[in-house]
């Protein structure tokens, strides 16, 4: 005793404070079974994530016009990490059977958080564990809870696989974008477009009053931080978009197509085409584990 005052010491804690640029997920399917009819062959571009881990069978996947086309094969045991935007063909045996996440992670400005990645390939026994339990607590939970209680649970363990990924590509020397300001200018004209992402021209005068940038030199920043024009950013926006709206909403295409600029109907079935080789309604069935085909 020191006068009746008590000589331990107090640790000090330091917080400290750090700024992320936030992430949004969004689940679009999720099963842990054999592969749908519908999905076993083919020719497909999403703008989501695609993940699979193979428990039987084999598949074969393979890029089509990429600047350096890929290929991987794969049996029981191995896993895939398909990145958004890539023109693939696949093709899985008879008796496939796997665990498969298709989602959504985005950068909140529209930043893509793999630009230009190849087919990402972890064989059996490849460190792949954390990732593969992941997918399977999100796989169980899908449909298991109801209520705002569930729908919260659900989305705890989408963001824990994502976060399980992002690992296990770092580990592979994968580059993510981390977040960091681009450019000030770039990253106005990227809100902007996140906001309403909509079909036609590009409205190069707004951005050039917001940044007092031009075209060519706005189009140049895009390619310096995102790999590719804006044009091309706002596809990849608003197809990621329709693509969330396709599995989450249950209006019609001709509701959709008003709400983001289409002429009609038929015009966001052809762009839709385009971009990614199904309509929207094949598409829709197809996360509905119906025929893929139109």
């Amino acid at each position: 005793m020191n006068g009746g005052k008590s000589n331990d010491s107090k640790a000090t804690v330091v917080r400290r404070t750090v700024s992320l640029e936030p992430l949004h997920c969004e689940l679009l399917m999720g099963y842990e079974s054999e592969v749908p009819d519908f999905a076993r062959r083919l020719t497909v571009r999403h703008r989501h994530c695609v993940w699979w881990h193979i428990l039987s069978g084999t598949v074969s996947v393979r890029t089509v016009d990429e600047s350096v086309p890929d290929r991987a094969e794969a049996g029981a045991g191995a896993t895939i990490f398909i990145a958004p935007g890539t023109l693939r063909v696949h093709r899985f045996s008879p008796d496939a059977r796997l665990v498969s996440v298709h989602f959504s992670v985005e950068a909140a400005d529209g930043r893509p958080l793999f630009p230009a990645l190849p087919l990402i390939l972890w064989p059996p026994g490849d460190a792949a564990d954390a990732m593969v339990d992941a997918a399977r607590r999100l796989v169980g939970r899908i449909g298991a809870g109801r209520g705002r209680a569930g729908d919260l649970r659900t989305r705890g363990e989408l963001y824990l696989f994502a976060a399980a990924l992002l690992r296990a590509l770092e580990s592979k020397g994968v580059a993510v974008d981390d977040g960091a300001a681009a450019d000030l200018r770039l990253e106005a004209v990227l809100a902007d477009l996140r906001r309403d992402p909509r079909a036609g021209p590009l409205p190069y005068v707004r951005w050039t009053q917001l940044t007092g940038l031009g075209r060519s030199q706005l189009d140049r920043l895009c390619r310096r931080h995102c790999g590719e024009s804006l044009r091309a950013r706002r596809d990849g926006i608003l197809m990621s978009r329709l693509e969330r709206q396709l599995a989450a909403d249950s209006r019609d295409i001709k509701a959709l197509a008003y709400d983001h600029g289409f002429v009609d109907a038929s015009h966001l079935t052809r762009w839709f085409r385009s971009q990614s080789g199904a309509t929207p309604g094949a598409f829709r069935r197809a996360l509905a584990g119906r025929d893929f085909g139109e």
